[in-house]
């Protein structure tokens, strides 16, 4: 089994695909969200560095900190990160999202993420 498809499969526990079948939600993963990963300490978001997507952790962990260094939120598999660079037409981010430990994220893109969001509301019902 590739990487993506592990990625995908880890990812159907998010609570974004509470009451999707999991069908559904490995096709929508595998057709609108692309795979990266991070070495421990790497920048995956920061103010001046950032893309206008939602990022799923499927493997290690990250931790979410203000520019001050104050940790507001330490993030682990299943869990996710930047919705608001979605709806938010900033040019910054707000916080710097680091790599705790090596990690792979799935990244929806705001291009895609908005009817996808759309899509899974409807399949939820």
């Amino acid at each position: 089994m590739d990487a993506m498809m592990q990625a995908c499969q880890k990812a159907i526990g998010c609570m974004l695909f509470e009451g999707v079948e999991q069908a559904q939600a490995m096709q929508l993963l595998q057709t609108f969200a692309q795979l990266q990963t991070f070495e421990k300490g790497q920048i995956i978001y920061s103010p001046g560095h950032y893309q206008h997507s939602l990022g799923i952790i499927v493997r290690g962990r990250a931790v979410v900190e203000k520019e001050c260094g104050v940790l507001l939120n330490d993030l682990g598999a299943g869990q996710c990160f930047g919705a608001a660079a979605l709806f938010v037409p900033q040019d910054q981010y707000v916080t710097t999202v680091r790599a705790k430990t090596g990690c792979s994220i799935l990244f929806f893109a705001s291009l895609f993420y908005k009817p996808v969001l759309h899509l899974i509301c409807r399949l939820a019902k």
